[in-house]
């Protein structure tokens, strides 16, 4: 009787398609967990845009409340933030980018807004986001110039944060 040293046909088929939907797995893994850290970051560089417009507030109080002392006609008015950043590193040159902006509406309120098409973040992300929006508080925007909702559409383009009331 002669003994076969190695494998069949057959098992080594079944070992590359056990390999081939382990690999599939780990794609659609990796996949969600980039998206859950794109969303984190997004987060967090919301949080500290806020802070540094409370800074931006507390220092320049006054040029705030004296009328035509600010351009506020401006396209982007988050380069205010910039010296209140925290960093140098990939926040302060996405604030350069355009995907971040800042905004004030006619009842004084400021947003913070950061755009998932400048950003170049789809609509995982922004389920990611949907997902954080309550206890973040994230927003979307009803009408150009108008009220705020809570973020709860993955089709919305843009996420805001209050960032002083």
């Amino acid at each position: 009787m002669k003994k076969h040293k190695g494998f069949t046909l057959v098992e080594l088929l079944i070992v590359i398609v056990i390999v081939g939907i382990l690999a599939a797995a780990m794609m659609l893994a990796s996949g969600s967990a980039t998206a859950s850290a794109d969303a984190s970051v997004i987060i967090y560089n919301l949080r500290d845009l806020k802070t540094a417009s409370l800074m931006l507030w507390a220092t320049s109080r006054d040029e705030f409340l004296t009328p035509g002392a600010l351009d506020y006609s401006s396209t982007n008015k988050i380069v205010w933030l910039a010296p209140y950043v925290s960093g140098a590193g990939e926040l302060s040159a996405t604030l350069e980018g355009g995907a971040y902006s800042l905004e004030m509406t006619t009842d004084g309120m400021w947003w913070i807004g950061y755009d998932l098409r400048i950003g170049r973040k789809g609509p995982r992300v922004a389920e990611k986001l949907i997902g954080k929006a309550r206890t973040v508080g994230l927003f979307r925007r009803v009408a150009e110039g108008g009220s705020f909702e809570p973020f709860n559409d993955r089709n919305e383009a843009v996420v805001w944060m209050i960032a002083r009331p």
